[in-house]
């Protein structure tokens, strides 16, 4: 969502898609990425635009940063002098001291992977899970990130049944089991204000041979 409440669409084509605020027609923005194909989008606080991307010709994904006026930024994952590099984006946030965190998974079908954490120029942490939680017969399983009120970021660990908890440097604080809570496979995450309260949704999912459907949960959150 944009800073004038427009709703910004991937679609499999090199240019976002939008839904204008009051308007119910599918619009072309100014935010063209060809020859890349945009997988993921997220709109900072301070109205940058992040962008995933993907060449389907030889499976490269980059990460843009634009201004709302559709100018390029900064670039990660272009540059072979730099550590970035990433496998497959799949979720975008980031924190008041413009750190950008990405997910990076390995395995379409268990979401293997890590949280790169990139700074102006360069990536200045990896995190792949806590050894409570994770081991190399459990790994890491990021499928979802989030921000905080407190610029603290939440990680949906799906396979784990776990939420890890960051702070904007990429240092864990905490973790969550949220089995312990009823609530297994947590899949996608959104954080709302309602008034004074911070309200975090959690997606659920199942497994393809499931019967049962993925539930949405609405929990009330403090102190992180």
């Amino acid at each position: 969502m944009t800073p004038n409440n427009d709703l910004l669409i991937v679609t499999e084509a090199t240019r976002l898609k939008q839904i204008k605020s009051q308007a119910s027609k599918i619009t072309d923005t100014i935010f063209d990425f060809e020859p890349y194909e945009p997988v993921i989008i997220h709109v900072t606080r301070k109205y940058k635009i992040i962008v995933g991307v993907l060449n389907t010709w030889d499976n490269t994904y980059l990460v843009f940063v634009m201004n709302p006026e559709g100018n390029k930024e900064r670039v990660y994952g272009d540059d072979p002098t730099k550590d970035v590099s990433f496998t497959q984006t799949l979720s975008i946030t980031d924190t008041s001291n413009d750190n950008i965190f990405v997910i990076d998974t390995t395995n379409d079908e268990e979401f293997y992977g890590n949280v790169k954490v990139l700074g102006v120029d360069d990536i200045i942490n990896t995190y792949s899970g806590h050894s409570a939680i994770n081991t190399e017969h459990a790994p890491f399983t990021p499928s979802c990130l989030s921000t905080t009120p407190a610029d603290n970021v939440i990680i949906a660990d799906t396979n784990r049944n776990a939420l890890h908890i960051l702070n904007a440097s990429g240092e864990l604080i905490t973790y969550i089991r949220t089995a312990d809570r009823g609530i297994t496979f947590p899949r996608s995450l959104c954080i709302a204000m309602a008034g004074q309260f911070c309200i975090l949704y959690i997606g659920t999912s199942v497994g393809r041979t499931s019967k049962d459907n993925g539930k949405l949960y609405k929990l009330n959150i403090t102190g992180i």
